[in-house]
């Protein structure tokens, strides 16, 4: 049984725990700010696990680099806090963005998830299903690590075009590179090796498409899937476009160099294309697992 005064511990501002001034239960985990003492490799109170990063308030400095660390040039990429505590608080890194504007974060319970109070109902249902398959879920997951704040958003419109033979073309989802600000650049900018990078991103899934596509019994490539399993197939497509730093370089240098087009869909889709036909092919396993538990 825990005890039930937890822990009384006195902190120098970087979260080195004062000697002589603290108790803790042995079985109480937690310490600074909340996160999880690691106090096998550097003893009591010298290790905390952020979640993104691994901190050490002895020296009050992170153990691996920011990676924000080209947008604060004159701060160490190791700073902690901007290297002021007092009057900075560093998050753990999660940037999928909630309905205030903060990172959204979940958890799995009892083989449930559970989401953060600011997660969206976009951003759940997209989650939810991405996170049913080992490919959504590591995509999923690298959106929520990433240094780009990615918007979620389900429309409930259909979106298409027509194409030479005046036949339908849908749009299943679309990202937005950066922002729609042009003081901001477009949320756009240069790194400090040459390559191009984006602050954010906005992936919208077109739900409408979906549902008029399977009104009408046609197969665009929906492989038989219900609403959501589309929804997270669409999803882990989009977040490729959203996050991966090499292919966003790769699409801005190309409308860079290109006055403002495109880069072309073939190269544009390699990659999220090879990523979706994975998250497919984890769904139609899970659908026949599901069809031999039923029988």
């Amino acid at each position: 049984m825990i005890n039930s005064n937890l822990q009384t511990l006195d902190y120098y501002p970087f979260g080195m725990i004062m000697e002589g001034r603290s108790f803790s239960a042995s079985e109480y985990r937690f310490g600074f700010n909340g996160k999880e003492k690691e106090d096998e490799p550097k003893g009591y109170g010298n290790s905390y696990d952020f979640g993104d990063r691994i901190y050490d308030p002895r020296i009050g400095k992170w153990l691996s680099i920011d990676f924000l660390s080209t947008a604060y040039a004159p701060i160490t990429p190791f700073a902690f806090s901007l290297n002021n505590p007092i009057a900075f608080r560093d998050l753990d890194g999660n940037v999928v963005v909630g309905s205030d504007g903060n990172p959204v974060t979940y958890s799995v319970e009892s083989g449930q998830i559970v989401w953060s109070s600011n997660a969206t109902a976009d951003i759940k249902r997209i989650g939810n299903a991405m996170l049913k398959t080992g490919t959504g879920t590591k995509q999923f997951n690298q959106m929520m690590n990433s240094t780009i704040k990615v918007h979620l958003k389900i429309s409930p419109k259909a979106k298409f075009r027509y194409n030479e033979k005046g036949e339908k073309v849908f749009t299943y989802g679309e990202t937005l590179q950066g922002n729609s600000d042009e003081k901001d650049n477009y949320g756009k900018f240069t790194k400090e090796d040459g390559t191009f990078g984006i602050k954010e991103a906005t992936i919208v899934i077109y739900e409408g498409s979906f549902k008029e596509v399977n009104s009408k019994n046609e197969n665009y490539g929906l492989d038989n899937f219900t609403v959501d399993e589309l929804i997270g197939v669409v999803g882990t497509h989009e977040s490729v476009h959203a996050t991966d730093v090499k292919e966003i370089h790769e699409d801005i240098h190309y409308e860079v160099q290109n006055a403002g087009k495109s880069r072309p869909s073939s190269l544009r889709e390699a990659k999220p294309e090879k990523i979706e036909s994975r998250a497919r092919i984890d769904t139609k396993i899970l659908q026949e697992r599901k069809k031999k538990n039923v029988k």
